[in-house]
């Protein structure tokens, strides 16, 4: 599983370096809302809206993380209570069995 993200991290940084030399003296109008850039770089735009994009996924791969954490701490804890609970049950003395036999 990493060695595929690594090769798509890779095949996004090599299409992120083609549209940098393509794009390197193209210059366009940003328009947001209601306030306008003019005259700014493709390539700025681009790289930009890419990091934003990047550190998006991470703010919420991070939440996700934390939670799957959580979940799994919860979890080993229940498994260690039912784990004990089982080892006392198979301690647990034999002799009603025995009385019955006789």
């Amino acid at each position: 599983m990493n060695v595929l993200r690594l090769v798509v991290v890779f095949i996004i940084m090599v299409i992120i370096a083609i549209l940098a030399l393509l794009n390197s003296e193209t210059r366009v109008t940003l328009v947001l809302l209601t306030k306008s850039y003019e005259n700014l770089r493709l390539i700025f735009l681009l790289l930009y809206s890419f990091l934003f994009g990047a550190v998006s996924v991470l703010v919420f791969a991070l939440a996700s993380e934390i939670g799957l954490r959580r979940e799994l701490k919860k979890r080993r804890q229940e498994n260690e209570m039912l784990q004990e609970e089982l080892n006392t049950l198979r301690n647990l003395p034999l002799g009603s069995e025995e009385e019955e036999k006789k």
